[in-house]
């Protein structure tokens, strides 16, 4: 399971804490030892929601080619470069995000 969403409207009901739960525990029951929960960034919410579960870190190692004399870009919304433009998207009405965000998505990186 690479993510999980839900309506803003039903988070006080954690449905998220139920999908996990269930899978958790169907992984128990079928025998599992272990469960990987996914890439996160240290410290961002989805990290912070997978260590509720016990989730434990392991270093990914990364490997990038650039161009000749490139250097690698900053691609991580922490970078205040795309500040504005986060801040904007996450004002957009949700039919207008959905509308242009595969547009937008494939120009990137």
């Amino acid at each position: 399971m690479p993510w999980a969403a839900s309506d803003k409207r039903f988070n006080k009901l954690a449905p998220n804490m139920l999908l996990y739960g269930t899978v958790l525990e169907y992984a128990c029951q079928q025998g599992f030892q272990v469960f990987d929960f996914g890439r996160s960034t240290p410290d961002s919410g989805t990290y912070r929601f997978k260590e509720q579960w016990g989730a434990q870190p392991k270093q990914l190692h990364w490997y990038y080619w650039v161009k000749d004399g490139r250097r690698l870009p900053q691609l991580n919304p922490q970078n205040p470069k795309y500040a504005l433009a986060i801040r904007l998207w996450q004002k957009l009405p949700l039919a207008i995000a959905n509308l242009l965000g595969p547009h937008i998505v494939k120009h990137l990186p």
